[in-house]
This record gives C-alpha cells, structure tokens and sequence, in this order.
C-alpha cells in the first residue's frame, strides 16, 4: 500500500467514526481555570499587617511634624498608591485578554 491508499483508509475510518465528546465537566474546568485569583486569607492578613505596621513607622518617624502634615501626606500616599494599583489591575486585565 502507497502513503496515498493509507491515507484514504485513514480517512475513511475517520469519517465513519463517531465524533469526539467533551467530558460533561469540561466547561466548568475552564471556567475555573480562567477564573481570577483571589487572595487567601493568610494573604490578606499578612497585607493588613503590613499595612498596620507601615503606618505606625510612618506616623512615629513623622512624629515631630505637625499634624496637617501627616494627614496631607497620608492622603497623597493614599491616592498614589490607589492610582498605581489600579494601572497595575488594568495592564494585567488587558494584557490577560490579549493571551486568551
């Protein structure tokens, strides 16, 4: 037999065949798969403490500054670091539709 008869056996066989069948589970693996992750816990409690932690070196090295100062510079830190996040969020979102 030539490569041109096998592959006309082949494909025969093929097209006789049923067709192939996802798993009924299928669709809810790749829902899970593309899902966003999300922090744990443990995750979250160590960011709070962090936080926690950076703010109260933050309000004793700023001590000897009066309390306007503080606060101004609290609410800048505050609205920069929003700002950036959600940059950061909105890159990774589109830069995760592009790659699906």
């Amino acid at each position: 037999m030539n490569d041109d008869e096998l592959m006309d056996q082949l494909l025969r066989k093929t097209m006789v065949a049923p067709p192939p069948q996802l798993s009924s589970g299928f669709d809810a693996k790749v829902m899970a798969a593309m899902r966003p992750r999300r922090l744990s816990s443990s995750g979250r409690v160590v960011i709070g403490v962090y936080a926690i932690a950076a703010l109260v070196l933050t309000v004793w090295t700023m001590r000897e500054a009066g309390l306007a100062v503080i606060v101004a510079s609290a609410l800048v830190t505050a609205a920069v670091s929003f700002g950036l996040s959600s940059y950061a969020r909105a890159l990774a979102y589109r830069s995760d539709t592009v790659t699906r």
